[in-house]
């Protein structure tokens, strides 16, 4: 499944820092954790990258930190403290979709005074602007955006950091200014093939082709979502995949491809029921 030792790696250390993370926001200790389930030494040796968890024992841990089983098997999200309640805290939030609660948690005085790196404050500004922007706060956004576009370096783009220029893209887009928009978008994806795979960039094909779309550029979306999708699939993933595929089938429509529209509505069907992934739907 995963090409090299160095990733798998990455893989062991992402599960584990997901598990502590919730472990801690939940106030449970390592024993607490394991009661029942496994011995304390095991979750020592998940939380520290060296064990990685069959299926049984990752569902019985999901359930007892009421976690969704997928955002313990690989983490996505961005530290914006080295306190780990606040970003399991984060995290939570932005994944269940609770913006109005995310926005309100990042504006405590106890998670500003815990930003200690560019890096941080960077991840901090990120998930402000995903919180104003789904409160229709688009000028707010885009200040927000702004600085933490202000702690990157411009001369090798993280993957945060073309998140946030196609976040820009996206609301440039919402308020008609198609060139801002279009200039922040190139930007996102420039050299986008050359760099190293990491899963969110995922999000950037996927929005890249929806701003298309909503512009009206069709074949280019059309262009966009398939790249997209072929690199999920080459990396064995499924993050996103739901959601492309869908799209993938409102632009085969719009391009009178019937068959390939009913295939990716099917395969984004199934993808929603396997792994519960909410699908964007409101084009």
């Amino acid at each position: 499944m995963f090409k090299t030792f160095e990733g798998w790696g990455l893989i062991m250390r992402d599960i584990g820092s997901t598990i502590k993370a919730s472990r801690v926001a939940l106030g449970l200790s390592q024993a607490e954790l394991a009661a029942g389930v496994c011995a304390q030494s095991m979750i020592s040796g998940l939380e520290n990258g060296k064990y990685v968890p069959n299926a049984a024992l990752l569902l019985a841990l999901a359930q007892r930190l009421n976690i969704d089983v997928n955002s313990i098997s690989l983490a996505r999200g961005y530290l914006v403290s080295h306190e780990p309640k606040i970003n399991a805290t984060c995290h939570q939030l932005c994944n269940g979709h609770r913006y109005a609660e995310l926005g309100k948690f990042l504006r405590q005085q106890t998670v500003l005074d815990n930003l200690e790196s560019a890096v941080q404050t960077q991840a901090y500004y990120y998930y402000l602007a995903v919180s104003q922007y789904h409160a229709r706060d688009f000028d707010s956004a885009l200040a927000s955006l702004k600085l933490a576009m202000a702690e990157a370096n411009l001369s090798h783009l993280s993957t945060l950091s073309r998140l946030c220029l196609i976040s820009v893209a996206l609301v440039c887009s919402e308020k008609g200014h198609w060139s801002q928009a279009l200039t922040a978008l190139n930007s996102a994806i420039s050299d986008l093939k050359t760099v190293a795979y990491e899963e969110n960039l995922h999000v950037l094909y996927y929005l890249s082709a929806l701003i298309y779309f909503k512009h009206g550029e069709v074949e280019r979306a059309f262009l966009t979502i398939t790249d997209g999708i072929t690199l999920i699939v080459a990396h064995d993933s499924h993050y996103m995949l739901a959601n492309c595929y869908f799209l993938l089938a409102e632009l085969a429509i719009r391009m009178q491809k019937g068959d390939l529209a009913h295939t990716a509505r099917t395969r984004s069907r199934v993808l929603e029921d396997i792994y519960r992934d909410g699908i964007y739907k409101d084009f």
